[in-house]
């Protein structure tokens, strides 16, 4: 559900809320399918590993903070970037 309203829009409800949206960090349009899925199951699949999910977690936070222009690691393995929506 979630890389279906990514491809399709590139937020999800959540995201709608915050008014930011996922694009691809080339071009400034949401990211295809692929950029898509990467983003969605990259993150996830790093969490769920049982014996490091929150040191990855914690070491996404912190990737984001140290980076000029707050990309996550799983942003940097998608080529994504989330930005403000002005509408």
């Amino acid at each position: 559900m979630i890389f279906v309203a990514f491809l399709l829009t590139g937020r999800a409800f959540g995201k709608r809320l915050m008014r930011i949206r996922v694009v691809c960090a080339h071009i400034g349009r949401w990211p295809d399918w692929r950029r898509a899925a990467v983003r969605a199951l990259v993150f996830r699949v790093l969490v769920c590993v049982s014996q490091c999910g929150l040191v990855v977690l914690l070491v996404d936070i912190l990737w984001s903070v140290a980076d000029p222009v707050a990309r996550t690691l799983h942003d940097h393995l998608a080529g994504t970037l989330v930005v403000r929506d002005l509408l």
